[in-house]
């Protein structure tokens, strides 16, 4: 009977043990997925700045430059939305940790 009560003991123990080793294991495991996630979303969003900028701001420039001469009135507001969709692609850039 204590051997049997003994056998019990230590596969309960051995199973606790075992059971918040897996839930630390799974825990590790999402904190690195999550930077991995990360990383690759601003490597993604890097990549797109660097693809997309120079020719949003060619075209931009050149638009801009037409509506100066054409309409002077559009060409502010134009030169105005420029400006926020700028200040936006800034702001949304993701923080590097």
């Amino acid at each position: 009977m204590t051997t049997l009560t003994n056998v019990i003991c230590v596969l309960f123990v051995t199973h606790v043990y075992e059971t918040v080793f897996l839930i630390k294991e799974r825990q590790s495991d999402q904190l690195t997925f999550e930077q991995l996630q990360r990383a690759k979303a601003q490597a993604e969003l890097q990549a797109l700045k660097t693809e997309i900028d120079p020719h949003f701001m060619f075209n931009s420039l050149n638009t801009l430059s037409h509506l100066i001469e054409s309409d002077a009135e559009q060409a502010l507001r134009f030169n105005d939305k420029l400006a926020n969709v700028y200040r936006y692609i800034l702001s949304s850039e993701l923080p590097t940790n």
